[in-house]
């Protein structure tokens, strides 16, 4: 894995200085390195185990608990599993893309122009973790950002919060948990559709079908604390 990786950030960087004095046609360039990020990625993928599963949960609720109310770490981690949502996805979540009475929200921002604005139905841990958090904003409005800007122990629901990469480590090195990025819960949660284990259909999380097989995985063995516990799925 670790040659893999060092092969695909070598291309990368020749296709990079093959492009500045323009040796290489921009355009092609471009593509070069998009194709290139996209396989180092995948390169990087891994699933989160059932076991793992459940002690990351544990520990991003203890974590949480330590650091207060307005660390989102368990919710966030709960929609990342059940949702397959990406990160800015959800960082970048309002209260009007919610609907907690039908068990649905829409995507705001996304990475993709298909990927705004789609609707992402709630399972029963994804809607019970999101009602918990709307509890703690009794006075929220449609404009503000379901996860707030906190700083210094200030609320500022008009700015998203930034990032919970601390919290994320903490929860990860507690839970012994090495190597596993944010990201790779959509793996996790494109697997989990494809085995029928969150009971979701997959055009529903992704907004393509065919924009969801770069994130799921044959779930082979339930190996724990390994970069790669399965195969990509190739359709």
């Amino acid at each position: 894995m670790r040659a893999q990786l060092a092969k695909l950030r070598a291309s990368y960087a020749a296709v990079t200085l093959d492009a500045r004095p323009r040796r290489l046609p921009q355009t092609a360039a471009k593509k070069a390195k998009e194709k290139l990020r996209t396989e180092i990625a995948q390169a990087k993928a891994r699933l989160v185990s059932r076991d793992e599963e459940k002690r990351l949960l544990e520990c991003a609720s203890i974590v949480g608990w330590r650091q207060g109310n307005w660390t989102p770490l368990y919710t966030v981690t709960v929609l990342g599993l059940n949702t397959g949502m990406r990160h800015k996805e959800i960082r970048k979540l309002k209260w009007k893309n919610l609907d907690l009475e039908n068990r649905v929200l829409k995507v705001g921002e996304s990475k993709t122009e298909a990927g705004k604005g789609r609707p992402v139905p709630l399972t029963q841990p994804a809607w019970a973790a999101l009602d918990v958090w709307a509890s703690r904003s009794p006075n929220r409005r449609v404009e503000h950002f379901v996860f707030p800007a906190w700083e210094n122990g200030h609320i500022d629901p008009e700015r998203p919060i930034a990032a919970w990469r601390t919290a994320w480590r903490r929860a990860c090195r507690e839970a012994e948990i090495k190597g596993l990025r944010f990201h790779d819960l959509s793996h996790t949660a494109a697997t989990s559709c494809l085995s029928k284990e969150r009971l979701l259909p997959l055009w529903l999380i992704f907004s393509d079908g065919l924009q969801a097989q770069p994130y799921a995985w044959q779930r082979v063995t339930d190996t724990s604390g390994q970069r790669c516990n399965g195969k990509r799925l190739r359709r």
